[in-house]
């Protein structure tokens, strides 16, 4: 079996440069110094004034992080557009290359991260509305006044046939570009997923090339976000700590933080040796000794392209084929997003919880339709996860305002748990793709 390029051969990284990269934009490192220098600053100044601190003094301070966000959220429509074409189009053309393989995979991918939302769902409607203890309306209308965001305007009441009807007119958008215009997500999705579908994979494609140039702009402008990151979040968590209760603020998050890595464990642990057991009839605590070093990575990291070759280590040592790791590994850490696929319907419905608020079934499908399909599409966005779920939150018509603050404090540890669980599901999936192609490979 050949070696995996860039794993034999090279030095093993110093501690320094080990230490460096989690102070490159994005990294751990600087978003850390960001939430810390929000904590160390802001609650003194809180504690001193007896959370009496005047409301405009927030807002004030929150501009560079609404800024920051407005940036945030204009990036990902484009972005979730380009994304899904290019998904579309590349996966079109591995299954011509990848035959059985390819298809094999999507379907797989597809499968795990319907059952991911599934149950994050599950968990958080089991959880949420029991421990969550709703926030007081005087407590929640200075947490709205506060924010000064777009999400601070009047969400209407939106009743379950409103919402099903809505459900099923967004797959056919009547005005693509007027879609584009209101954040209609899953109507960008779907035009997304079509014209990929349909462009040519063979010869020159004018529409690919623009595409393509689409989605090297956006990098560039992801890429000067990703760097004013640490003051953006600095920015969004001084203004909110700075006026708050911060013993309920403290309750909210651990619960939600909980809860979560309590579905994470779920998955890992139950429902992905079921499904070892299910497609291999084989034991599962086989492949356990063999997730730790990509899990822990991506855990460390919060990057999936950080941990694949760690990934392909540890596939080559569990026996898994060249053609099946280097095929499958790539195409998962691009397009399996189990831990978004929890995340993100988890927090839409804490959300909700926090302000004594039911979905409805309406609701409930819009956001797990929009959770299944946008889990692909926002993963090479830092905390693209949040921007997402603001304009998941303002679509089934739950107010998102003041709480963006709380979900970036809790995105700091939840993005790491999920990342570590994409990883173990590329895993799981290479040993049971090793089984199915068993005759094949």
């Amino acid at each position: 079996m050949s070696s995996i390029t860039g794993l034999k051969g090279d030095p093993p990284p110093s501690r320094r440069e080990k230490v460096k990269v989690h102070f490159k934009p994005g990294g751990i490192g600087l978003v850390a110094i960001g939430f810390l220098g929000a904590i160390a600053t802001a609650v003194p100044i809180n504690l001193a004034f007896d959370s009496q601190v005047p409301i405009e003094v927030g807002q004030l301070c929150g501009i560079p992080g609404n800024l920051w966000l407005r940036t945030l959220k204009a990036c990902v429509i484009p972005l979730i557009m380009t994304s899904m074409i290019l998904s579309m189009f590349k996966m079109r053309q591995e299954a011509g290359v990848g035959g059985k393989l390819g298809g094999y995979l999507i379907a797989y991918y597809l499968f795990t991260t319907v059952v991911a939302v599934f149950v994050g769902m599950t968990v958080a409607f089991i959880f949420f509305p029991a421990l969550v203890v709703p926030i007081p309306e005087e407590a929640m209308e200075k947490l709205q006044k506060a924010s000064s965001q777009d999400a601070a305007k009047a969400v209407p009441e939106v009743t379950v046939t409103q919402q099903v009807v809505g459900l099923a007119e967004s797959f056919i958008p009547a005005n693509v570009v007027g879609s584009m215009a209101s954040d209609a997500l899953l109507s960008c999705i779907v035009t997304g997923i079509a014209i990929g579908t349909l462009i040519p994979t063979s010869g020159f494609s004018i529409m690919m090339k623009f595409v393509l140039e689409i989605e090297a702009i956006v990098y560039k402008i992801i890429t000067f976000i990703v760097m004013l990151t640490p003051i953006g979040v600095f920015s969004l968590l001084f203004s909110s700590l700075i006026v708050l209760d911060l013993g309920d603020i403290l309750k909210l998050l651990v619960i939600n933080i909980s809860v979560q890595c309590f579905s994470t464990v779920i998955i890992a642990f139950v429902v992905y040796p079921l499904y070892y057991i299910m497609f291999t009839r084989k034991n599962p605590l086989r492949i356990f000794p063999y997730l730790g070093p990509p899990g822990l990575t991506a855990l460390g990291s919060g990057s999936s392209a950080a941990t694949l070759p760690v990934a392909l280590e540890s596939a080559k040592k569990m026996g898994i084929p060249d053609a099946i790791a280097k095929f499958a590994l790539p195409l998962g850490a691009t397009i399996n997003m189990d831990g978004g696929a929890v995340y993100m319907p988890a927090s839409v419905i804490w959300v909700a919880s926090c302000q004594s608020q039911t979905l409805n079934f309406g609701q409930i499908a819009n956001t797990a339709v929009l959770s299944t399909l946008g889990a692909m599409g926002i993963s090479p966005i830092p905390n693209s996860a949040v921007a997402f779920m603001l304009l998941i939150l303002d679509q089934i018509g739950v107010n998102a305002s003041g709480f963006l603050p709380l979900l970036l404090a809790s995105d700091i540890i939840l993005d790491r748990v999920n990342t570590s669980l994409n990883e173990q599901a590329d895993m799981w999936c290479v040993a049971i793709m090793t089984h199915l192609f068993r005759h094949e490979i």
